[in-house]
């Protein structure tokens, strides 16, 4: 159903920008306030702040900056205190984004997300069995670059790889645990074996112990 502007109508404008009030967009989302850039204009997409009334997103404020978004807040962020000699300082808060119900979507399929800080925080609250995971998926790769990586779990902790894993080390690897137990797959094919064994890459002792190996892997 097309919207219709209201009765009392109003909109003040320049032939730079305007403010309206009741206007209907040509997606026919009717908008209580607008306030948008009019001409001179070299973008494709409109510049405005809107205040949608109507509709799907009744209540929501939309918002279109063909070029750059910018928010600038924080000079004197709320709950900053210095501590004594630089002790027990917190930062405060400079900035929220909060959302009563429904999850918070940060899109950039052309470009990165990056998010710059002294300290980064990734904490999730959720009841331990349902929820409260942090989940990261990657169609590329992960790569990890610090002076420091530790990881601890309370339940059980696992890594794979189908291809392998590495684990390279120029100092010591400690492994301290209750029980310790390594399942090895058969390293030997028996073709390859024979002509590893012919070609003298595999000495005799090592080809009889990946047969063996091998012959023990079959089911009964």
């Amino acid at each position: 159903m097309a919207e219709e502007r209201i009765v009392d109508f109003q909109e003040w404008k320049t032939l730079e920008g305007q403010i309206s009030m009741g206007d209907v967009m040509k997606n026919q989302s009717k908008m209580a306030v607008m306030i948008r850039r009019i001409f001179p204009s070299q973008f494709r997409n409109s510049q405005y702040i809107g205040l949608q009334m109507g509709g799907e997103l009744d209540g929501s404020v939309i918002i279109s900056a063909p070029r750059t978004f910018s928010v600038k807040c924080g000079e004197s962020p709320v709950g900053k205190t210095g501590g004594q000699d630089g002790k027990d300082a917190t930062n405060g808060v400079a900035s929220i984004i909060s959302a009563e119900n429904g999850d918070i979507v940060l899109h950039a399929p052309h470009g990165r997300i990056r998010i710059v800080a002294k300290d980064i925080d990734l904490v999730s609250t959720g009841d331990g069995t349902d929820t409260g995971y942090v989940n990261v998926s990657a169609n590329g790769g992960m790569i990890g670059n610090v002076n420091e990586y530790k990881m601890e779990a309370k339940g059980a902790c696992s890594m794979s790889g189908e291809r392998g894993v590495d684990i390279n080390s120029s100092g010591r690897v400690k492994i301290d645990c209750g029980t310790y137990k390594c399942s090895e797959t058969p390293d030997l094919a028996l073709t390859a074996g024979l002509e590893s064994l012919v070609s003298g890459n595999t000495g005799p002792f090592q080809f009889a112990q990946g047969l063996r190996k091998l012959i023990n892997s079959l089911p009964v």
